[in-house]
């Protein structure tokens, strides 16, 4: 629960920025150009194919090879070097993982036609604020469909990894892992204070 209430958090925090960010991108927006508009589509072209190529083409048991040692490399930049345990508790994730590969990249190309429709308007003199806004803000969810309920399993299931690793930590990875948060309170602390 408690884990939870941290992510509403982080959450509802990233959406505050996203607002008070959104005004500022939207000036950023209206100045492109045609070219930089077809650039930046390339871009996510590019984007796509490699994701469709990572987790659509490729075989189950490399991308869980690839799921397996990516949550590894995340888990051991805060703790450090991983045991047997920890290591088997990482790989059995791995195996649970609900793929969702397709329903996730076309919930993208559709986010990314609707925000290309968008920037084709922001040259005609109308605002796009309000419309951008309300794209950035929607959350991904509902855009899944039939894939909703495998997103909310694999929530579901990286939370309780998250659980599982924490009981698990050694004193010395707890403390490793407490000096890296209160790293970044103290990051977050200064940010704020030069916004005010």
């Amino acid at each position: 629960a408690e884990l939870e209430q941290i992510e509403g958090q982080a959450r509802q925090f990233s959406e505050q920025l996203l607002r008070q960010f959104i005004p500022h991108l939207n000036d950023l927006l209206i100045e492109l150009d045609d070219a930089q508009v077809e650039e930046l589509f390339a871009n996510l072209e590019r984007r796509n194919k490699d994701y469709r190529e990572r987790y659509i083409e490729t075989s189950d048991k490399k991308q869980r090879r690839e799921r397996n040692n990516s949550m590894k490399k995340f888990i051991r930049r805060w703790t450090g070097e991983l045991n047997e345990n920890q290591n088997k508790r990482v790989k059995q994730w791995s195996l649970e993982y609900r793929r969702l590969g397709s329903e996730f990249l076309q919930s993208r190309i559709d986010w990314q036609e609707k925000f290309k429709v968008l920037l084709e308007r922001r040259s005609k003199g109308g605002g796009i604020e309000t419309q951008l806004q309300t794209l950035l803000l929607q959350p991904l969810e509902p855009r899944l469909g039939i894939a909703q309920a495998d997103f909310e399993e694999n929530r579901r299931l990286i939370r309780k990894l998250y659980l599982d690793i924490d009981q698990m930590l050694t004193d010395r990875q707890r403390s490793r892992v407490l000096r890296r948060l209160r790293g970044y309170a103290e990051d977050f602390r200064e940010l704020a204070g030069r916004v005010r």
